[in-house]
């Protein structure tokens, strides 16, 4: 216990007990600090004294995290690890920072591994900055396994699990918070190389200024991979808005497979229940399905198998092999689980539609 009662019911900062607060510090160094000669700006900093061990918080809570600072990095219950970091869970919290890498568990990781590890805090990042995120701000070269966030989330490319991804693997993680900002998205804004397997979003995903918004989220660059996941938020306020990808940019190369959205996405010129627009020829969607009205959204010349709408109950309008979507679902999984290992068959959840017991 650091501090009591730091967020209000509605998860907003409980101003009145403000200055009791006690700042938390960062384990590890920022990537960037501000120069000393002047505040208004950042300078990198050369090797990092970052987090490089083993921590394992063997599922106790750690309530009261509270940091409120300006234009500075890293900042979250670790600045920067390149190591292992499990079995956390942070509530009662509350990180706002100006600067780039806010998040609940770890600002930035670098070849290492987050495991088991759930945020409750609220998080805000300024709107000039990217790479903001319930558990991680930004991933390189990282495995996220098993990791919720139920916090609420603010910022210029606010997401639900990790801000930007290169070169990692997200598996078995989940979102339920509400997402706000200019480039919202359910569990990763995007960035490099990335791989989402078993994971949802279940959380509102709102857009600020009319740009982008997505239940997954919106790659634009390298490889973006996407197997056995679905979105069940409502998407809106973005320009391109899509159940799992908002936007695609055009160098990307992405899979989409095995997956579906049941959110509602309003607004935006290009929405798509799958798809809100891409700039990319080099896509490959299979076994996608989505419950409205809404499929795919301008821009979508590519290679699109297996895929379509299904009835409010889960079964296919059309003749097709499966009696309906957990079937469809099931049978994939088990057809591609020698490559995919870390594959989970699907459940029925109490709304009536497919879930995935993580």
């Amino acid at each position: 216990l650091i501090n009591e009662n730091v967020l209000n019911e509605d998860g907003t900062l409980n101003e009145a007990n403000v200055s009791s607060f006690v700042q938390w510090e960062p384990i590890g160094e920022a990537t960037h600090m501000l120069d000393p000669d002047d505040s208004t700006k950042l300078i990198a900093v050369e090797n990092v004294r970052a987090f490089k061990g083993i921590f394992n918080g063997k599922d106790y809570y750690i309530l009261g995290v509270y940091i409120n600072k300006g234009l500075e990095w890293n900042q979250a219950l670790f600045a920067t690890s390149f190591g292992t970091i499990k079995n956390i869970n942070v509530i009662d919290s509350y990180i706002q920072a100006e600067g780039q890498h806010i998040a609940g568990i770890v600002g930035s990781v670098r070849t290492g591994n987050i495991k088991n590890c759930t945020n409750e805090a609220t998080i805000k990042s300024g709107d000039n900055y990217a790479h903001c995120g319930g558990v991680v701000g930004i991933a390189n070269s990282v495995r996220i396994e098993n990791c919720i966030n139920k916090g609420l989330i603010y910022g210029r490319t606010a997401s639900g699990i990790v801000g930007s991804t290169y070169g990692t693997l997200v598996i078995n993680c989940f979102n339920e918070g509400s997402i706000t900002g200019l480039y919202p998205s359910g569990l990763s804004y995007g960035g490099g190389t990335g791989t989402f397997i078993n994971c949802y979003n279940v959380g509102q995903v709102y857009g600020t200024a009319n740009i982008s918004s997505g239940g997954i989220g919106q790659p634009y660059e390298g490889v973006t991979t996407i197997k056995n996941c679905f979105n069940k938020g409502d998407i809106s306020g973005g320009y391109f808005s899509g159940g799992l990808l908002s936007c695609i940019s055009e160098n990307v190369e992405c899979i989409i497979e095995h997956c579906y959205n049941l959110g509602t996405v309003e607004e935006g010129q290009y929405k798509g229940g799958i798809i809100g627009h891409s700039n990319s020829n080099d896509i490959i969607v299979n076994n996608v399905y989505n419950v409205n009205s809404v499929f795919t959204g301008q821009g979508i010349t590519t290679t699109v198998t297996n895929t379509g709408l299904i009835n409010a109950d889960g079964t296919f309008p059309n003749s097709t092999p499966y009696a309906d979507l957990l079937t469809a679902l099931n049978a994939w999984v088990d057809a591609n689980k020698s490559t995919y290992p870390e594959l989970k068959n699907w459940v029925m959840g109490s709304n009536g539609y497919p879930t995935l017991d993580i």
